[in-house]
């Protein structure tokens, strides 16, 4: 098949002749985009009349800025006057026109009391934020050169032959677009104009995007994919979170949270409380030989920052590990190996207890009445977790493979030799860790329980600061479940919603209401930000100077 776009593009045979015309009397390309610019605020102008007179006139005043936008292009390549400043100033006149013809067909909607209960303001954002949209594509393809106008160098063969493509590239460029707009504006009013405008242009610059889709982004399929699911992971975590708060109101949770003053500041304690539990289960998987030269509050605040960071890490809580590792390595704790082993096991254990302190909740809940939802939620959760575990510990390697990549890109680059070598370890430490070091296990498993339990304290005193009249215990099954919800939900970013929605719900197993668990929530959330504040500037000395990691020997421990 021939390229069809000669044949189609109409629009540029008409502006050659006008070029040709405009370059006998000496004006310049930017003169031009000028007048392409008046003409298009012109035809907005006439179209905010409403009229189907002033419509005609309207589309007439945008056929000769389309005309004109042709022209400026052919000139300056005709002249070789090419500029940077002309191109820039040619796309930004090009959407000011667009804005400027949806502005007027907003505005003659108005005019008309017969298009009261129309949605013109949606269809105009709509329109507006496709025009702009279609502007930032229309440069990145300039930008990484897949650019389809008629003029552009570098359009392969099959795309000149694909009929697709020519109708495509015609609607896109050149201003032959202005078949449509006639073709609106002959057979619709000035409402159906809009909507017609508005549906095109969106359409326009999303199958561009699909169809220049790796070009445009440099991404593969595989990753599109990825990120299109955590879009929508992150769009379910929103609407969960506005329906979250539709059955309060915020001046009930904000006397909440202004009732608790200074108390909360105290609740803000139970972290590092947790995080001195989690920091002894650490401590007692590293190896006998090394515990005894690790000091222990150094330990304990590189474990504080790395779990920190881990909050506010956005689809994954692991992102704290690998800086766990780089910082017990930098500051000689251990070795690399010693490093990453030591705290794939502590993950691995933190993750087996959650299981047991939710089977141990789920075991209240059924002895005190079972409630159904709660059960489910519970149930679900233990499978995904005992699921996760099994794989962790089956693999033998689980983390092992993820951990030094991580590393890698957080702190300094790690050789291949390197990475090679711990992986190679991490099994053969595993199978020692299960048959040889059982109390090690053992006791690393009951701090981890310890500070899992230990996250109640944070429901009670919220809750007793409230007003609300909670025992220990329904702080504890509040506090797991809620812990079971995150893990079912572990796939939307921080349990945004999930989080608030179960709190809201779990607050009346202990007489609250859903904006005592909104509010707690809010809490959990404030104490997260806190804590990761604090650890930014350790963390920004700590790698604000870095050294590589590749001098490491893998048997003696770097004391630089």
């Amino acid at each position: 098949m021939k390229d069809l776009r000669p044949y189609l593009q109409v629009n540029r045979k008409i502006s050659g002749l006008l070029t040709r015309f405009l370059a006998r009397t000496g004006v310049s390309p930017n003169f031009v985009t000028t007048l392409a610019l008046l003409c298009g605020v012109f035809a907005g102008a006439t179209v905010s009349f409403g009229t189907q007179t002033c419509l005609l006139l309207g589309v007439a005043w945008l056929h000769l800025s389309f005309l004109l936008d042709n022209c400026d292009g052919e000139l300056a390549r005709l002249r070789d006057w090419r500029t940077r400043f002309g191109k820039w100033y040619d796309l930004f006149s090009d959407l000011l026109v667009d804005l400027s013809l949806w502005t007027g067909a907003y505005f003659g909607v108005r005019h008309y009391a017969m298009f009261r209960d129309f949605p013109a303001e949606e269809l105009y954002v709509a329109a507006v934020l496709g025009s702009i949209l279609h502007a930032l594509i229309v440069v990145r393809e300039r930008a990484v050169g897949c650019s389809t106008s008629y003029h552009a160098d570098g359009v392969s063969e099959g795309r000149k032959k694909s009929l697709f493509f020519s109708f495509l590239d015609t609607l896109s460029h050149n201003g032959d677009s202005i078949v449509l707009a006639w073709l609106a504006v002959l057979t619709l009013n000035v409402a159906g104009f809009l909507a017609v405008g508005a549906g095109y242009i969106n359409i326009l610059w999303i199958t561009r995007l699909v169809t220049n889709w790796e070009r445009l982004t440099g991404w593969s399929s595989g990753r599109t994919l990825l990120w299109a699911g955590k879009s929508a992971a992150l769009g379910l975590g929103l609407w969960l979170f506005w329906s979250a708060l539709k059955g309060v109101t915020w001046s009930e949770v904000g006397g909440l949270l202004s009732k608790g003053g200074l108390g909360l500041g105290l609740v803000m304690l139970v972290f590092p409380l947790t995080g001195l539990l989690y920091t002894l289960g650490l401590y007692d998987l590293f190896p006998e030989r090394t515990r005894r030269s690790i000091p222990f509050g150094r330990l304990y605040g590189i474990f504080l920052a790395g779990d920190s960071f881990n909050k506010i890490t956005p689809f994954v809580d692991i992102g704290g590990e690998p800086l766990k590792v780089l910082l017990v390595y930098k500051k000689g704790l251990a070795t690399l190996e010693e490093s990453v082993r030591a705290i794939c096991f502590a993950r691995l254990v933190y993750a087996t207890s959650e299981i047991l302190v939710v089977l141990v909740a789920l075991g209240i809940v059924l002895a005190r009445g079972a409630d159904a939802a709660i059960l489910w939620v519970g149930g679900a959760a233990t499978v995904f977790s005992v699921i996760y575990v099994g794989l962790l510990w089956g693999s033998g390697q689980g983390l092992a493979k993820l951990l030094p990549g991580m590393a890698a890109r957080i702190g300094s680059s790690l050789s291949d030799e390197e990475v090679a070598r711990l992986k190679g370890f991490m099994g053969l430490e595993l199978r020692s860790l299960l048959n040889e070091r059982r109390g090690d296990l053992l006791r690393s498993s009951m701090w981890h329980a310890l500070g899992w339990t230990a996250f109640l304290l944070e429901v009670y005193f919220v809750f007793r600061i409230f007003g609300v009249e909670i025992t220990l215990t329904q702080a504890f099954v509040i506090q797991q479940v809620m812990q079971a919800v995150q893990t079912v939900t572990f796939f939307i970013p921080h349990n945004l919603g999930a989080q608030e929605q179960g709190l809201a719900y779990l607050a009346a197993y202990s007489s609250g209401s859903a904006a005592h668990g909104i509010a707690l929530s809010l809490v959990k959330r404030l104490r997260q930000v806190l804590y990761a504040a604090l650890a930014a500037p350790y963390l920004y000395t700590i790698f604000s100077k870095r050294r590589p990691l590749s001098g490491s020997s893998g048997t003696v421990r770097d004391r630089s």
